[in-house]
C-alpha cells in the first residue's frame, strides 16, 4: 500500500490517474508558488523605498538638530569666552549677532 492506495489501484488505470492528479497539483502549486514570489517581490520594492524614505527624512532630521546643536553650543562658548573675559556688557542680550568686544 503506497499513500493510501491499494496495489491492484496501482496498475493500469488507477496508476496514470494518481499520476495526473499529483501533476495537476503540482502545476497549481508551481503556479500559486509563482504569483506569491512575484507579490512578495513588489512588497520588497515597496518596503526598500519607504525604509530610503524613513532614511532621507531621519538624516534631514538629524542635520536640522547638528546645526541648531552647533548654534547653541556657539553661543554658548562665546558667552563663557566673555564671561571670562569680563568683556560684555551684562545688559546686552547674547545672541548670534552679538559681539564680546
Amino acid at each position: 500500500m503506497l499513500f493510501g492506495i491499494s496495489n491492484s489501484s496501482q496498475s493500469g488505470f488507477g496508476s496514470s490517474s494518481f499520476l495526473f492528479l499529483a501533476e495537476t497539483e503540482q502545476q497549481e502549486a508551481c503556479k500559486k508558488f509563482e504569483d506569491i514570489s512575484a507579490l512578495a517581490k513588489t512588497e520588497l520594492k515597496d518596503l526598500k523605498k519607504r525604509r530610503v524614505l524613513a532614511f532621507k527624512k531621519n538624516l534631514a532630521d538629524l542635520a536640522d538638530l547638528e546645526i541648531k546643536h552647533a548654534k547653541v553650543s556657539f553661543l554658548f562658548f562665546r558667552a563663557r569666552l566673555c564671561w571670562k573675559k569680563n568683556v560684555c556688557s551684562r545688559t546686552a542680550p547674547m545672541n548670534e549677532n552679538a559681539s564680546c568686544t
